[in-house]
C-alpha cells in the first residue's frame, strides 16, 4: 500500500496521528515538524507499508515525493516502523542512508525516527515527510 498525502492539514494529521503519538526508539516530536514547517511548506506525506526492504521502501517514496515537488526541497522527515517480533538491525538503516540521494554537499535536511509498533501490515514501513522552500 502506497498511501499520497498532499493536503498541508492532513500532512499534519499524520505527522501527528503517526509519528508524535508513538514512542519511538529514535523518535520525533511535533517540535521537529515545527521547525522544518516555519522555514518550508508540508508538501507531501508518502507512507509505503510494502513487503520490501527498507531501502526500497525509501526509494518508493522518494520517487513520490520527485513527481509532487517542484519547487526546490528543502527538508525530509524519514520514520520508519518496524513490528515489535521483527527487530530493524542496523544494516538496514546504512541501506536506507544509500537510498536518499542527499549527499554531505546537499542543502536539504535530513532527520529520521524510528518506532516500534503493530499498526503496519508488513515487516517494514516508510513514512516520508518532504518540506518544499518557500
Amino acid at each position: 500500500m502506497v498511501q499520497v498525502i498532499t493536503k498541508e492539514w492532513e500532512i499534519a494529521k499524520t505527522y501527528m496521528l503517526d509519528v508524535v503519538s508513538k514512542a519511538g526508539n529514535v523518535s520525533l516530536d511535533w517540535d521537529d515538524f515545527e521547525v522544518f514547517a516555519r522555514q518550508s511548506r508540508p508538501a507531501i506525506a508518502v507512507k509505503v507499508d510494502e513487503p520490501l526492504s527498507v531501502a526500497e521502501l525509501t526509494a518508493k517514496a522518494l520517487e513520490e515525493v520527485k513527481n509532487v515537488v517542484k519547487g526546490e526541497l528543502f527538508g525530509v522527515m524519514v520514520v520508519i516502523a518496524y513490528k515489535n517480533d521483527q527487530k530493524l538491525v542496523m544494516n538496514e538503516l546504512n541501506e536506507m542512508n544509500e537510498a536518499l540521494p542527499f549527499g554531505d554537499d546537499s542543502d536539504v535536511e535530513v532527520i529520521w525516527g524510528v518506532t516500534p509498533t503493530d499498526d503496519i501490515a508488513n515487516a517494514r514501513c516508510i513514512t516520508v515527510f518532504a518540506f518544499e522552500r518557500f
